[in-house]
């Protein structure tokens, strides 16, 4: 595969960003995963950790003190969803005009990574990592 195809992959992966609805202020989305190896009990309870890395990453990215870092729970809530062992869902609710802004996207970016530490995705979305790599940072 050349690099142009790399390339035009790339940016058909980053359409391929799930959709969302909203309700009750979030705006819920869900990251469907496939895992590099059967692990989904790894992720299962950890939604703290994969939170945690969503402060630290709007913390980052705002280059400031946020109030996501006194009321993580007023802006972002996290849920592991496993089908089986290679297979999960990443749902991520974020209050509705906050998931709307650069700090959204830091948000998404922030637990995605840290879901990939926990345990390496093979692909999100039906697309193979390779094309996630702004994404994964891999």
């Amino acid at each position: 595969m050349s690099s142009s195809d790399d390339e035009t992959l790339g940016v058909l992966a980053a359409q391929n960003w799930p959709g969302a609805t909203v309700a009750d202020g979030f705006l819920h989305r869900a990251w469907a995963v496939r895992l590099a190896e059967p692990a989904a009990e790894r992720l299962v309870g950890r939604e703290g950790e994969l939170l945690d890395s969503v402060v630290n990453g709007v913390r980052a990215t705002a280059g400031q003190p946020h109030p996501i870092e006194r009321r993580p729970a007023d802006f972002a809530q996290i849920q592991v969803v496993a089908v089986d062992q290679r297979h999960v869902f990443l749902r991520i609710r974020l209050a509705a005009g906050f998931a709307q802004s650069e700090l959204g996207l830091a948000a998404n970016l922030a637990a995605l990574q840290k879901l990939d530490e926990i345990a390496p995705v093979e692909d999100l979305q039906g697309t193979p990592r390779r094309f996630w790599r702004v994404l994964l940072g891999k």
